[in-house]
């Protein structure tokens, strides 16, 4: 058997809904798909649910700029209106099915939320990304302590895939693509024109898992060593808040650990008990962005036994993680400053005994 076949069967459970890293090295390169007509999934099971929720899936987009097509897929309410917008970006090999659990439940409580499939995706593999991610996962996967056990925990680390991430390629290509998708939402068209009627311009919210949670701390304003690689400060200026779910600290991706410092804006750092990174960092080194950046409205989230990729499952920790994503949504996107208060109180009162352990600064 071929290691791509060993693949699908160890992860077929995996590819799912869940955006991580790594993604699922199971049934690569599917083909790009043209618009589909939005799906109604019916009541998310957010606490407070007050939509039913479309979803806009594999709609083709191409940057004349770069030459670039991408897919995307999109979850709104079923309901006329504007809605805080968020933009979505999945992490190394994932794709616009990342953390579809996660949207819905956003997109229920009403918000719009956009994913686009960045040039990494192995479903969806640009031609321009640099050549091995794919064999580094599988190598990563099927190691010798078992399928998914080194994928969970990555204490053992994987320098393979850890020098691949290194590479600039993988951040700016994302950032053209989050920059391309900004312009179409500000403009109010090449996408769809139920999801434009829905997108409230201006403010938005940036969110993303492990390689995306960088891209996402990037935007937020976390300085890279090597300034050319660093958004455009016209780009950062499209966002009011930014969440951040399983980042990474400095000494790696042109990190350093004055970084942090100049991100002002509302932030919110994720990550769980079990969730080490790949050189065997540990989770309170993914808070690192928490613990560095500017003082006021910043937040920090650590979940019991939660590993990379337990972020978009259901069960206690889920149900509390997303209460607390919401209020910070509501607070700085939806503009219910209760919501910021409610979430400042339960961080106050929060302990490391707590399913979530919520802190502030």
């Amino acid at each position: 058997m071929d290691l791509l076949n060993k693949t699908n069967k160890v992860m077929a459970h995996a590819i799912g809904r869940r955006g991580f890293l790594f993604a699922a090295g199971a049934t690569l390169l599917y083909g790009a798909g043209a618009h589909a007509a939005p799906a109604t999934s019916g009541l998310a099971t957010a606490s407070g649910a007050k939509y039913a929720v479309k979803t806009l899936n594999n709609v083709s987009l191409t940057d004349p700029s770069r030459g670039r097509t991408f897919l995307l897929r999109a979850y709104y309410p079923d309901a006329p209106g504007n809605y805080p917008t968020i933009i979505f970006s999945h992490g190394f090999g994932a794709d616009m099915s990342a953390f579809d659990q996660t949207s819905r439940d956003w997109a229920a409580r009403g918000y719009v939320i956009v994913h686009p499939t960045h040039a990494d995706s192995f479903r969806y593999l640009d031609p321009a990304a640099p050549p091995g991610g794919k064999e580094a996962l599988l190598q990563l996967v099927l190691g010798r302590k078992g399928p998914l056990r080194r994928l969970r925990s990555g204490q053992n680390g994987d320098a393979r895939l850890a020098a691949l991430l290194e590479n600039p390629f993988y951040l700016s290509s994302r950032l053209a693509d989050i920059a391309f998708l900004v312009s179409l939402l500000d403009a109010g068209s090449g996408i769809d024109n139920n999801l434009h009627a829905r997108v409230r311009r201006g403010g938005y919210g940036m969110a993303g898992h492990s390689l995306g949670a960088y891209t996402s701390a990037v935007i937020a304003g976390a300085r890279l060593a090597t300034p050319e690689r660093n958004p455009s400060p016209s780009l950062m200026a499209k966002f009011s808040a930014v969440m951040a779910i399983s980042s990474q600290g400095s000494g790696s991706m042109d990190l350093t650990p004055d970084s942090f410092g100049a991100i002002t804006r509302p932030f919110f750092a994720i990550t769980g008990t079990q969730d080490w990174g790949l050189n065997g960092d540990t989770p309170e080194w993914r808070l690192e962005p928490y613990y560095k950046c500017a003082p006021g409205n910043k937040f920090a989230a650590v979940v019991q036994d939660f590993n990379h990729l337990s972020f978009d499952s259901d069960g206690e920790g889920s149900a509390a993680l997303r209460s607390m994503q919401l209020e910070f949504w509501d607070a700085w996107l939806g503009r219910k400053w209760q919501a910021g208060n409610q979430l400042l109180a339960t961080a106050k009162s929060s302990t490391p005994a707590d399913t979530v352990w919520l802190r502030t600064r």
